[in-house]
């Protein structure tokens, strides 16, 4: 067997994606002004429900649930404040395609990848940890649906 070599000319692209498709959280890969997101790994797909032709065409904002404070143009300006300051970590109300309401905690990283700025986001579905440490099992405010659009919508 081949030794393990740390030399970033040694990964190929399968490699890479192979990695980036094993990890058991949402990650991808965006423009920090615009939000749009290049690239998005398996586990962001199942979190968001879109295909991944379908994700590459969306924003960030796209995904929020748009519902005050967590609308596009707050979005973007998560993601300033992350090129400004290294990096942060949020929580945020997503919308998956099916329109059900959910809970994340969110961490933007500024990067270069290939010379070019960009920002990582890492997400992390938090809604039943919510609803658990709030003492509402079911997910929802009444106790008897899953969280679609009745989210408690306090961080």
């Amino acid at each position: 067997m081949k030794p393990f070599s740390t030399d970033a000319k040694e990964y190929p692209e399968a490699k890479y994606k192979t990695i980036f498709d094993a990890i058991n959280s949402a990650i991808s890969i965006r423009d920090p002004e615009t939000g749009a997101i290049l690239e998005a790994n398996r586990k962001t797909i199942e979190l968001y429900g879109y295909t991944e032709e379908e994700i590459l065409t969306l924003t960030a904002g796209d995904l929020s649930s748009g519902i005050p404070p967590y609308t596009r143009e707050a979005a973007l300006k998560k993601a300033r404040k992350a090129q400004r300051q290294g990096g942060i970590a949020f929580e945020w109300l997503y919308r998956h395609k099916s329109g059900r309401l959910f809970w994340a905690e969110v961490d933007l990283k500024p990067a270069m990848i290939s010379g070019s700025k960009v920002i990582i986001a890492v997400v992390r579905e938090i809604t039943e940890h919510k609803h658990a440490a709030s003492g509402d099992h079911a997910g929802s405010k009444d106790g008897n649906r899953p969280c679609e659009t009745d989210c408690d919508l306090q961080p």
